[in-house]
């Protein structure tokens, strides 16, 4: 066999493959003793067919057969030439040569290598380990958020809008004298000191002190970032209708109150061990998850751009595709309802994935990470199965399941890797409340504070 290789544009190579005689004959017969297993000829036993006949009647299939035998058995051997160890899904074409009668055969293969990464020192890499411990203080603010989801609203027609109560309102907005899009509601409920509006938006209400059947306007100024484009930086203003305003009666902690959550016994201290279980596994989710931002953000920076094949690309892309699928609940029938602008920023998002996944499976190598370590993946299943009220049923249930047997082998993957990348790294802690990581760090793990 010859190979010869050339180089394309970026990444990608076309292999021309030359099979000589000697190959082509003992594909040839392989392929022959395969067809005649099971050819039927009228006054021939089953696998007992002269060649020429078999030949005659089933030459097609023969020659088929070659081929597939031919292009299976050295294709390996050619992209084993290639100046790369890994690769993209090869596409064979250009087939020529009769397998039948022909001593020489060949066919090209075109593939895109997934070239070697270097390495960059883990300890260069700039960003702060996001880290949170869950304290009293914190369980009690939790159990002050429940009682405010089991609070009573009591309307007071004499009760002024101010902190800790609550005014339903209609409001119409207007920019240069006319109404705009999304700029009214009827009967919209604004609680003080926790629902949250433009600025100067709830304090000029506030500042009112205003009771049910009062009426007035405001004027604010819309952010510079706001979401709407035709909304950012504009001047308005809002007539505000007051049309009740109601206090808040928070129920007692007793052993109703308690009850009411699931907990049987009732006790304070069961009530506070459950909730310091579940907080701390939300806590361990989300900082997993913005540490794991954080790193990729800051690999990204640190290895800047660079190619990888169209193969991780793909996959990239059909994972953003399938994660706004399921946040938006499209069918997998129907196409994804963006413009080219979203669709491009798409790809690109899935670009910057795809050299992440490249990174981080390189810094798993150095580290003599591997896919399918049993006692990681075993952590992970214990980690799900803590959720449920029977754990061992759980774990039963992942292991003659494939599919999630599979997904949480990836994550227990991913996680020993994070780790090993935070570990290496010693980046100084960040540590912030529990309070702030739940409501105050963004999808990317950024927090309000500058991290430089």
């Amino acid at each position: 066999m010859q190979v010869s290789i050339e180089q394309g544009e970026g990444l990608k190579r076309k292999l021309s493959v030359v099979v000589d005689e000697k190959e082509i004959a003992k594909a040839r017969n392989a392929a022959m003793n395969r067809v005649a297993k099971t050819a039927r000829v009228d006054g021939f036993r089953k696998g007992h067919l002269p060649q020429d006949i078999l030949l005659q009647r089933f030459g097609r299939e023969v020659a088929e057969e070659t081929i597939n035998s031919i292009v299976t058995e050295t294709i390996e051997d050619a992209l084993e030439k290639l100046d790369a160890k890994k690769y993209g899904q090869p596409e064979v074409s250009d087939v020529k040569g009769n397998p039948l009668t022909d001593k020489e055969m060949s066919y090209q293969v075109n593939v895109e290598i997934d070239p070697e990464l270097e390495c960059k020192p883990l300890n260069e890499l700039e960003f702060k380990r996001l880290s949170c411990t869950i304290t009293e203080a914190d369980i009690d603010e939790m159990i002050d958020d429940m009682r405010k989801q089991r609070a009573v609203w009591r309307d007071d027609d004499e009760l002024v809008f101010a902190e800790g109560t609550r005014a339903t309102v209609d409001f119409t907005g207007r920019t240069d004298g006319k109404e705009f899009e999304g700029g009214a509601a009827k009967n919209f409920e604004l609680i003080a000191g926790e629902t949250h509006m433009i600025p100067g938006f709830m304090e000029q209400i506030l500042e009112h002190k205003a009771k049910k059947g009062d009426s007035f306007t405001i004027k604010v100024t819309f952010p510079e970032d706001y979401q709407a484009e035709n909304l950012k930086g504009k001047d308005a203003e809002f007539d505000i209708t007051v049309n009740q305003v109601a206090k808040r009666e928070l129920p007692e902690i007793d052993e109703a109150f308690i009850r009411s959550f699931g907990l049987k016994s009732g006790k304070m201290d069961d009530f506070r061990a459950q909730l310091k279980k579940n907080m701390e596994r939300e806590k361990n989710r989300l900082v997993r998850t913005y540490n794991a931002s954080r790193v990729s953000n800051a690999l990204t920076k640190q290895y800047g751009e660079f190619e990888v094949c169209s193969d991780r690309i793909d996959s990239a892309v059909e994972f953003e595709e399938n994660r706004l699928r399921s946040y938006y609940k499209i069918p997998e029938n129907r196409e994804l309802p963006f413009g080219e602008e979203a669709k491009k920023q798409l790809r690109e998002n899935a670009t910057r994935r795809a050299r992440v996944s490249k990174i981080m499976e390189t810094l798993a190598a150095q580290g003599g990470i591997k896919l399918g370590n049993v006692k990681s993946i075993e952590r992970e299943i214990d980690n799900v199965a803590s959720v449920y009220d029977d754990p061992a049923s759980y774990r039963r249930y992942v292991r003659t399941n494939k599919k999630e047997y599979r997904a949480l082998t990836s994550v227990a993957y991913e996680t020993d890797v994070l780790d090993y990348i935070l570990k290496e790294s010693g980046v100084p802690e960040e540590q912030v409340s529990f309070q702030k990581l739940i409501h105050e760090v963004l999808p990317d793990g950024s927090t309000t504070e500058n991290e430089d």
